[in-house]
């Protein structure tokens, strides 16, 4: 069957996490800082072989009446190509709210922001959001 994906793309790091082999349960993994759209494919590619990836998900930002926006639809175009390089269908769900609901999550430590740890905790959001509605 393999594990899900989840990213939750921002400017600044890409949180992601990973299902389990029976895609019931998700785990946050960690956040990639944003380099370049290279780097950030190269470690996609990395996780994807090493977790034994068959789907990824996404998270996109959608407008309050559910319209894209620029973001989303810069969004879809990196998944496009995730598509295409790794040969893996795409999954797109709305990250309304997800990094709100990610922080609330979090104990408050000054530093959270920088290690990255709400972004992976907004991909878990993703994530589960993609399997409940499954």
């Amino acid at each position: 069957m393999g594990k899900i994906l989840a990213l939750d793309i921002g400017s600044k790091r890409v949180g992601y996490a990973v299902s389990d082999e029976s895609q019931q349960m998700a785990f946050p993994r960690e956040s990639i800082l944003v380099v370049s759209q290279n780097k950030i494919i190269e470690r996609l590619r990395k996780i994807v072989k090493e977790e034994g990836i068959s789907l990824i998900v996404i998270g996109v930002p959608l407008g309050e009446d559910n319209e894209e926006t620029g973001g989303s639809l810069k969004i879809r175009k990196l998944g496009e190509k995730l598509a295409r390089l790794f040969m893996l269908p795409i999954s797109y769900v709305d990250e309304f709210g997800s990094t709100q609901e990610a922080l609330s999550k979090i104990p408050f430590r000054a530093d959270r922001r920088k290690k990255g740890g709400d972004d992976a905790i907004a991909a878990l959001i993703i994530l589960q959001r993609y399997i409940e509605s499954r």
